[in-house]
C-alpha cells in the first residue's frame, strides 16, 4: 500500500525555476486561454509529456510513496499498476482506488 501524489509544475519561458501550481490553474492557462482543447491537457500530463504555451511550460511529477517499506519514488509517467521499486508492494492511489 502507499499513495500517488500529483505535482504540477510550470516555468516561464526563458526562466530556469520551475514552480508548483494546482491543476487547476494549469488548465485555466492553458485550456482556459483557448492554447489547446478542453480535456486534453490533463491527458497529456498524465502520459509524461509536457504542454507549452506561448509563454510558460507545464509538466506532471509523480510521488510514489510506499507505506511498506518508506521509499518514495518520482517519476514524470503515472503508473496504472504502480509497484515500489524497492519492494515489490503495489502502491495504490488514493485519488482513484
Amino acid at each position: 500500500m502507499g499513495f500517488i501524489q500529483r505535482i504540477i509544475q510550470k516555468r516561464l519561458l526563458g526562466q530556469d525555476d520551475w514552480v508548483t501550481i494546482s491543476l487547476q490553474q494549469c488548465l485555466q492557462e492553458t485550456e482556459g486561454s483557448g492554447y489547446y482543447k478542453k480535456k486534453t491537457v490533463e491527458a497529456y500530463l498524465k502520459e509524461g509529456g509536457a504542454v507549452n504555451t506561448p509563454f510558460a511550460e507545464y509538466a506532471a511529477f509523480y510521488r510514489y510513496k510506499c507505506y511498506e517499506c518508506g521509499v518514495t519514488n518520482y517519476s514524470d509517467l503515472y503508473y496504472k499498476i504502480p509497484i515500489c521499486l524497492e519492494c515489490g508492494a503495489l502502491i495504490i492511489d488514493e485519488d482513484t482506488g
